[in-house]
């Protein structure tokens, strides 16, 4: 299922890895049994703290967006394992 068939994306609720690198993605949903979320090359420009809430998160990948800061509710992801945010602009 490609990802522009699909409304909303919160509907694939068991999905437990999304890669979506080098889009023009602006927006991160909640998803709550995802395990990895890369979102490399994006627009992101702020970490919702809702993604605080995806407690099966292992893998965060973010590197290359607009994020100017990273909420510290960030560390309550006790399973987080990779989180890569290395250009904060």
């Amino acid at each position: 299922m490609f990802y522009s068939q699909i409304k909303e994306i919160n509907q694939l609720v068991n999905l437990q890895k999304l890669y979506f690198s080098n889009n023009s993605i602006k927006e991160i949903r909640e998803l709550i049994k995802l395990q990895e979320l890369d979102l490399y090359g994006n627009q992101i420009k702020k970490i919702p703290k809702e993604i605080c809430q995806l407690i099966n998160l292992i893998g965060l990948y973010l590197s290359e967006n607009q994020i100017k800061e990273i909420p510290k509710e960030v560390n309550q992801l006790i399973n987080l394992r990779a989180y890569i945010c290395l250009t904060i602009k």
